[in-house]
């Protein structure tokens, strides 16, 4: 078939191509030629449109940036590891994936029902915008955890917030709810004062029970400071068997 073939099924007519370095496992391919059509909608099979790396490649670096790693020092391990250095508005356009894929998992339709909840706060040293490490500021994920009617444990939602409130936990929780969570067997809760007011609030109906994991850590802390004074088990060798 010539260049000038002219047909009315055919359907479109290549107009030459572009040049475009990837970033690969096994190195950099340089001036890498790209066919184009007049349309401008021919999609190269090897690569997504505008893909700078390889899919591998461009996991690693999320990868990297979600387990902590600053944007400028990514592109300091991709330029050891594969000869380009992203800058770091690229890392960031590679990120946005990210934060599409966080969406969709937040908003997606739950179960009805549920054998047990278990609701809890994880605290970590946040950075915001362009602060540096010393800038960082406390704040806690409030997380809920669901057990099925299976036993099958899954993680229903995950909120960003100043400190525990009865506020953010009805916020998380109403987000449950709206998403389809109606029935809970269970909810197993620590003594968050913000938590339980929440779980009173927005699921009244439900069971909650105190957490056997965190009254023993309480309890233990109120006996510890007396635990020296008080008298050796029978037939112990010493203390330090029972602490």
């Amino acid at each position: 078939m010539g260049r000038t073939y002219r047909k009315a099924k055919r359907l479109g007519y290549r107009n030459g191509y572009y040049t475009r370095d990837l970033g690969t496992t096994q190195g950099v391919i340089e001036d890498l030629l790209v066919p184009r059509d007049r349309e401008g909608v021919f999609r190269s099979q090897l690569f997504e449109r505008f893909a700078r790396y390889e899919p591998q490649v461009e996991e690693g670096l999320r990868e990297m940036f979600v387990a902590g790693v600053s944007t400028a020092k990514v592109g300091e391990v991709a330029e050891q590891l594969i000869g380009v250095a992203p800058s770091k508005s690229a890392v960031s356009r590679l990120n946005a994936d990210l934060e599409t894929q966080f969406k969709e998992w937040r908003e997606r339709p739950l179960k009805d029902h549920w054998r047990i909840f278990y609701p809890d706060g994880i605290y970590y040293d946040v950075r915001h915008g362009e602060q540096r490490p010393k800038g960082t500021r406390r704040m806690v994920v409030l997380a809920v955890l669901g057990v099925d009617q299976n036993g099958d444990k899954e993680v229903l939602g995950l909120r960003l917030s100043a400190e525990e409130s009865k506020e953010g936990w009805a916020a998380l929780l109403g987000d449950l709810r709206k998403r389809g969570v109606t029935g809970l067997d269970l909810a197993v809760r620590d003594g968050n004062d913000g938590l339980i007011a929440a779980l009173k609030e927005v699921f009244p109906q439900t069971p909650r029970q105190r957490c056997v994991v965190h009254t023993i850590r309480t309890q233990w802390a109120k006996a510890r400071p007396w635990w020296p004074k008080l008298p050796l088990f029978p037939n112990s060798q010493n203390q330090g068997a029972f602490c």
